[in-house]
C-alpha cells in the first residue's frame, strides 16, 4: 500500500513515474513535508548534512529522527573543526537547496512577525535565499541579529527561538568556528545531539595543553633566571 501510495503521489505531484523506493524521491525531499515523513532516511532528517533543511516534526521529519541518532554521531565524528569555505558552500548543491527552503521557511513564518522579518534580508535586495547562499557562514551573524528579538539561534538548529516553532538544520557542523565551538565544544541541539563536531573538543583540548605547557616553560624560565640575576648584581656591586 506505501508502493502504491508513493507512486501514485509522486506522479501527481513532480511527474516522477514507477517510484519503487524512496531513492527516487530524493531530489524531492525539499519539496514536500509529506515526503520527508516517508522517507526520512533518505531525506536526512537523521544525520546533520541531509538533503531536509526543516527537520522538524511540523516539517514532515518524525520526531525520532533525531533523538539518540546513531548515523548523527556518526557523521559529527568525522567532521574537521573548521567553517566550510563560502566559495566551496557557494558551489554546493545541498547548500544552496537549503537557501531556497530558508526563504520559503522564513515566508511561512512571517505571519504576525513582519516587523521582524521585512529588513531580515535586506542587504541582498530582500532576496534571502541569495543571502544564504552568497555568504556561506557569514550569514550567521546576520542572522543572529536579525533574529535577536526572538532569541534564535541558526547554530543549534533552533533558528527562530521559542516564540516560532522551526526546527531547522543547525549550521555549528558546518559552520564550527563562527559557531564558537572552539570554546563551547559541546553545544548541542534541542534534543541534546551534538552540534559541534567531535573534533572541536580534541582541538580545544589540545589548546589549552599548549597554553599550560607554554606557561609552565615561560614560568620555569623565570624561576631559573632569577638567581643567576641576583649573582650577577652582587658581582657588580662587589666590582671597582
Amino acid at each position: 500500500k506505501e508502493s502504491f501510495f508513493l507512486n501514485e503521489y509522486a506522479l501527481s505531484e513532480f511527474g516522477v513515474e514507477n517510484v519503487t523506493d524512496c531513492s527516487q524521491l530524493k531530489n524531492y525531499c525539499n519539496a514536500a513535508p509529506l515526503v520527508r515523513a516517508a522517507c526520512p532516511v533518505t531525506c536526512g532528517c537523521d544525520i546533520p548534512l541531509g538533503e531536509a533543511f526543516d527537520v522538524g516534526a511540523s516539517g514532515g521529519c518524525p520526531s525520532a529522527c533525531l533523538k539518540g541518532s546513531g548515523r548523527w554521531n556518526a557523521q559529527m565524528a568525522n567532521r574537521q573543526c573548521e567553517d566550510v569555505a563560502q566559495a566551496t558552500l557557494a558551489n554546493d548543491e545541498r547548500w544552496q537547496m537549503w537557501g531556497v527552503q530558508f526563504s520559503e521557511g522564513l515566508d511561512s513564518a512571517s505571519a504576525g512577525y513582519e516587523e521582524v522579518f521585512d529588513s531580515a534580508c535586506s542587504s541582498h535586495g530582500g532576496n534571502c535565499t541569495r543571502m544564504f547562499i552568497e555568504l556561506g557562514c557569514g550569514f550567521i551573524p546576520v542572522a543572529l541579529s536579525v533574529f535577536s528579538d526572538l532569541d534564535g539561534d541558526p547554530c543549534t538548529g533552533n533558528w527562530l527561538g521559542d516564540v516560532i516553532e522551526a526546527t531547522w538544520k543547525p549550521l555549528a557542523p558546518i559552520c564550527p568556528v563562527t559557531c564558537n565551538c572552539l570554546n563551547q565544544p559541546d553545544l548541542t541541539i534541542d534534543t541534546g545531539l551534538a552540534a559541534c563536531p567531535a573534533s572541536c573538543k580534541t582541538t580545544t583540548t589540545s589548546t589549552t595543553e599548549t597554553m599550560t605547557m607554554t606557561t609552565s616553560t615561560t614560568s620555569s624560565k623565570t624561576t631559573t633566571s632569577a638567581p643567576a640575576s641576583a649573582t650577577e648584581t652582587t658581582t657588580s656591586a662587589a666590582g671597582p
